[in-house]
Formats: C-alpha cells, sequence, structure tokens
C-alpha cells in the first residue's frame, strides 16, 4: 500500500501546471495529508530574457520574480484551503528539475504535469529529471488534453492471442 505524508505539486504559474491540481487534491483527500505546493525561481530565465544590464538590476529581477512566486503560491494556497485542504507552500530559487528534488521528502508523492511553462508538450525537461532522478513516487498527468486520434490517447487493449490466462495448454 502507497503510504505518504503530504503530496508535492511543482507549479510555474502556467495553467498547463496547474492542471495536476485536481488529482493532487483529490489524492491528498484520499489520503487524508496535506497538499505542498512549490513554485522554482529559475534565475537562468530572467537572464535568458531580460538581460539585466548590471548586478544589481539582476537582483532586483530576481528579488521582483521571487515576491511575484510568493503572491502566486498565496492565492493558490488560499483557493486550496478555501476547499479545506491542508495546504502548505514554498518558493525556490535555481534549477527548477534540482530545486524540486531537494523539496521532496522521503514519504512524499509528486504530482506534476508533463509539462510546464514553454516545454515540450510531451515531456518536458523537468519533469523527466523528476521522473529519474527522484526516490519517491511521481504521478505525472498529461499536459493537455489529447485528441482521440493522437497516439498518446489510444487505448490499450491486452492482445488475446498473447496475453496469458492461467491455462498452460
Amino acid at each position: 500500500m502507497l503510504r505518504c505524508k503530504r503530496i508535492l505539486v511543482p507549479l510555474d504559474g502556467s495553467a498547463t501546471a496547474e492542471r495536476a491540481l485536481p488529482i493532487a487534491t483529490d489524492l491528498a483527500r484520499r489520503f487524508r495529508v496535506p497538499l505542498h505546493i512549490v513554485r522554482v525561481v529559475a534565475s537562468i530565465e530572467l537572464l535568458c530574457t531580460e538581460q539585466p544590464s548590471t548586478p544589481e538590476a539582476f537582483t532586483r529581477e530576481i528579488s521582483v520574480a521571487e515576491a511575484m512566486a510568493e503572491e502566486y503560491l498565496a492565492t493558490v494556497r488560499r483557493q486550496l484551503a478555501a476547499s479545506g485542504l491542508a495546504v502548505t507552500s514554498e518558493s525556490r530559487r535555481g534549477n527548477p528539475a534540482r530545486q524540486l528534488l531537494r523539496a521532496v521528502s522521503n514519504q512524499d508523492v509528486v504530482v506534476m504535469t508533463t509539462s510546464g511553462r514553454g516545454e515540450n508538450p510531451v515531456m518536458g525537461s523537468v519533469a523527466a529529471w523528476v521522473i529519474t532522478q527522484a526516490s519517491v513516487p511521481v504521478l505525472i498527468i498529461p499536459s493537455a488534453d489529447r485528441s482521440p486520434h493522437s497516439p498518446l490517447a489510444l487505448p490499450v487493449e491486452p492482445d488475446r492471442e498473447h496475453t496469458p490466462t492461467g491455462d498452460s495448454t
């Protein structure tokens, strides 16, 4: 049986990442454990998009990004708590994949989408890293609705000819 003390949900501020919340909240209710939402401010994103002209400007940009992350987490935390869930949150700075792994405790279950802001819709680099490096169960939620024609949405049925039936004849 799966035992966990909390459900950790990485959020990057995108609607895509928030697709993990309904399943995470359902699991939190079923297991009667709190949700822990985490937002990582990746300083490299700021370097790539803003190009601050001085170290002071970079520090200001990081401070603004961290304040926005805290505000976002507070909003999500209030919304989830209003539905009766116990919710904690944490903002971190650095490489998102590494910081998420550092946020995981040994009795967590991670619930996240396949990708977040700007990542490959099939499997983002952060999700791939967490899946391969985490020492706890990771539940991956598709980032987008799959059309009936998408190869990822095709129903998988057992091969009747090769499925063991218990009969050895």
